[in-house]
């Protein structure tokens, strides 16, 4: 009961890792520790008394509880005899229900549920209770005591757990436990007992570890057979032997125990060579029954007969049902030397099998794009995700190819989209590309950035410059005319800059701005200044107003930040770094404007100074202008012809009425983490059934689904591939090494 109650305290954290309380206790009570006792043990959302609500017939305050408690226990006490269940009902159904929507979208309060009765468990399942019963226990403290002393442990343990979420590794450490835990789960427990067991788990190790031992040491195994005796008695153990098989199928294939082929009409396939067929039409596997039966009767624990294994796996719906209940089926198949025969395969349904070993799966086709480590081309290939296996895929990024290399990251907040971008800036600046981040969230300050990458790739590769008053001013003057030949260069480097403040803008006034511009422009050289060209456009009638209108205010805050005069030319050749520009707050409610100025400034230069790469991103794309003619949408459709891309994320790839989604989205690497709504749809749009099947549910910060125009190093060329893995991480690449070699790292 005290690990119960002290799970209940981490319920938030749990439910973070998608782990939820789906079974409720049931505490039967004894002489000895009667309904007093187990109130006071179980009870830690009030001190004031040993009262619990009653499971009927009013529910009201059981109501409230469930709906209320977050990180606690929900003690509910059942005082009616076997005959009365009609009078708990409502109760009873209030928790199955709380239990079964655990893991809801729309569940905000997560706690765990206990119940102190004596014949709750006739009523609720067996799927959705653990039931704690007592024989020769005995007491020696008073209830009072416990109460007290508990009150005590509580208020000592939430100062722990607070300080070690500020200032410790508590988070991680929590994390790790239940990590380890989830992927160590005995074969023995129903799969109803799962979550359960990794929370008891979890608060067992985690109390150790973070405050003091108090537990016997044999309390694992104890919870281990306590959970594995719940349903004993109303199930047979058809979930046991197909956990128990699924384990060992899973395990033998993550180990490359066997071939992995793809299904054809008529599939190649020899007898005996540990060869399993991949249906991924069907979402099935086939498994020559021989291996299976191996399996069975080599490595199984849980049966003795192999037609358990066969009708377990049909009980348990692995296998497909048919008219004739036959637990085997029959594919064509041919063998090497040419003769078609008919193949008994047990088709075993992706249900069964690992996410892990599902994205294997997905791998059998995709082989001429994977790379090991030391496969990786040395020139001009951008990593961009690693496989379940170990090997990577990414992009042959060719300056004479004019290819398009827009990125575009979506996911919820801490699903890790703007730390895959973190990872590809100093890629690209190794190499070779001129990197401008726009940071306009603050998701990559220096701090920021020190918790993505090694401390001594910020220092060595990265500039920070800081835009705002008293701070630093912009670092380039965007009214510059320095390189500009002829009055076309002027007039297209200023247009780009007032065509960025102004936004959109129809033909006709563009038309008279460039008209404007063609006069203004004759007699400039070096630089104009932006305030005398808008109060030239003043007095320039009704269209001059318009635009002077339009741009004043984002001109009074570069007067007031001020800016240097460099160009964009000046800057790369000082720095020789990943330029940061933070816009931070301080150019108030023009800061996306500024930030199209810059863009359209920046995106000009590089039409005019065609040498090389050049990638621009932003770390957020909330509300920026993506209009016709703005500069980001024409980087969008026109970058390639300049060897410019843009890199950018968003929250939600599914937004109605986004005009940036809209454009984004034909980017040619789309890099899906989990997302934060429209989770089917995602996954449909990317090929899967569902957000399950997709995996996001399981996915970790820094998984990723990537659909983009992965390198083939058979034909040498970008081709449309989907793959899942994880965001590859800079220190894992041989950039790092030649970074650490160039540096003196």
């Amino acid at each position: 009961m005290l690990l119960n109650r002290l799970r209940s305290w981490h319920s938030s954290f749990f439910a973070k890792k998608d782990v939820y309380s789906d079974n409720t206790l049931i505490v039967k009570p004894s002489t000895e520790v009667p309904v007093a006792l187990s109130v006071a043990i179980l009870k830690n959302t009030r001190y004031d008394s040993l009262d619990a609500p009653p499971i009927g017939p009013n529910i009201r305050s059981l109501k409230f509880d469930l709906e209320t408690v977050n990180d606690g226990v929900v003690v509910a006490v059942d005082v009616y005899a076997a005959d009365q269940v009609k009078k708990a009902e409502k109760g009873y159904d209030m928790f199955i229900n709380d239990t079964s929507g655990a893991g809801g979208n729309d569940k905000t309060a997560h706690h765990i549920t206990a119940l102190i009765s004596q014949w709750a468990d006739i009523y609720i399942p067996p799927d959705k209770r653990c039931v704690l019963k007592f024989s020769d226990t005995t007491t020696e403290y008073s209830v009072e005591t416990y109460r007290t002393s508990l009150k005590r442990l509580d208020a000592n343990m939430i100062l722990r757990t607070e300080y070690g979420c500020n200032c410790g590794n508590f988070i991680k450490a929590f994390n790790k436990h239940v990590d380890e835990i989830q992927n160590n789960i005995p074969t023995a427990l129903p799969s109803s007992k799962h979550n359960t067991y990794i929370m008891l788990m979890t608060a067992l190790r985690i109390y150790n570890e973070w405050y003091s031992p108090l537990f016997s040491s044999d309390i694992e195994q104890y919870i281990v057979d306590w959970l594995r005796s719940q349903e004993q008695e109303v199930q047979p153990l058809y979930d046991i032997i197909c956990s128990e098989y699924g384990k060992i199928l899973n395990q033998k294939i993550a180990e490359g125990c066997y071939r992995l082929i793809l299904k054809e009409e008529t599939t190649p396939f020899d007898k005996g060579s540990h060869t399993i067929v991949v249906d991924k039409d069907e979402r099935r596997i086939y498994v020559e029954t021989a291996d299976s039966y191996d399996i069975a009767k080599d490595e199984m624990t849980s049966i003795a007969d192999t037609d358990s294994l066969t009708a377990a796996l049909y009980s348990g719906g692995y296998l497909p049902h048919n008219a004739k209940s036959e637990k085997s089926v029959r594919i064509a198949a041919i063998t090497s030397d040419g003769t078609p025969y008919p193949l008994y395969v047990h088709a075993i349904k992706y249900t069964l099998l690992t996410q892990e070993n599902r994205q294997r799966f997905d791998l059998i086709d995709k082989e001429a794009n994977l790379f090991k480590y030391e496969e990786i081309p040395s020139e001009g290939f951008l990593p961009l995700i690693k496989t379940v296996d170990g090997r990577f895929a990414g992009k042959m990024l060719r300056y004479a190819n004019e290819e398009s290399n827009i990125y575009f990251g979506t996911g919820r907040t801490g699903s890790g989209k703007s730390w895959a971008i973190a990872q590809i800036l100093p890629m690209l600046f190794s190499l070779g590309h001129i990197v401008v981040v726009f940071d306009v969230s603050g998701s990559y300050t220096k701090e920021k950035l020190l918790k993505m990458l090694p401390a001594e790739v910020v220092e060595k590769l990265f500039k920070f410059i800081n835009v705002g008053a008293s701070k630093e001013p912009i670092p380039v003057d965007l009214g510059s005319l320095r390189g500009c030949e002829t009055l076309p260069d002027k007039k297209r480097a200023i247009f780009s800059v007032l065509r960025a403040a102004t936004g959109a803008i129809d033909k006709c006034t563009s038309r008279k701005l460039k008209g404007f511009l063609s006069d203004y422009l004759t007699d400039k050289e070096g630089s104009v200044g932006l305030n005398d060209l808008c109060s030239k456009l003043e007095q320039d009638g009704a269209f001059g107003a318009e635009i002077a209108d339009r741009i004043e205010s984002v001109l009074d805050d570069i007067r007031e930040v001020g800016y240097d005069e460099q160009t964009w030319d000046e800057l790369f050749l000082n720095e020789r770094k990943i330029i940061v520009v933070n816009l931070g707050n301080e150019v108030g409610d023009s800061t996306h404007q500024l930030l199209d100025m810059m863009v359209g400034s920046l995106f000009n230069w590089q039409m005019s100074h065609d040498m090389g790469f050049l990638s621009i991103a932003i770390d957020e794309l909330i509300d920026q202008d993506f209009s016709t003619g703005s500069p980001l949408q024409t980087i969008v459709k026109q970058g390639r012809k300049f060897h410019t891309a843009l890199i950018g994320a968003s929250q939600d790839y599914f937004n109605q009425g986004s005009s940036h989604l809209d454009t984004m989205k034909q980017a040619n690497i789309k890099s899906f983490c989990r997302p934060g709504k429209s989770e089917d749809r995602v996954a449909q749009k990317l090929g899967y059934s569902n957000a399950a099947d997709a995996g996001f549910n399981k996915f970790k910060a820094g998984d990723t689904i990537l659909e983009f125009d992965g390198y083939n190093k058979e034909t040498g060329e970008n081709e449309a591939i989907t793959l899942k893995g994880r965001v590859v991480d800079f220190v894992e690449t041989p950039f790092y090494e030649k970074f650490k070699v160039l540096y003196g790292c």
